[in-house]
């Protein structure tokens, strides 16, 4: 499973969730696009970088992801970006 960020936002920025484009999701302070099929490392940095992110990995195990989204995606085989 694959993450990224396109903007890290400072700690101490509280984000407005009507901020976040349109087919983007507000989670935790960030804005979250999930692509619903799995890329390779190098497909990935492509797309992070098309979009101006940075690829980040989560653990299989993330009980946050998991929940939210365990009737939407299988998360083993997800993009997910971030700002």
């Amino acid at each position: 499973m694959l993450a990224s960020s396109e903007k890290l936002t400072d700690s101490t920025t509280t984000r407005n969730p009507k901020e976040c484009p349109l087919g983007w999701t507000y989670l935790s302070n960030q804005c979250i696009k999930i692509y619903p099929q799995a890329f390779d490392a190098d497909r990935a940095s492509i797309i992070c970088q098309n979009t101006g992110a940075i690829l980040l990995t989560l653990n299989e195990d993330d009980e946050m992801f998991n929940e939210m989204f365990k009737d939407t995606v299988d998360l083993l085989n997800v993009i997910i970006i971030t700002f």
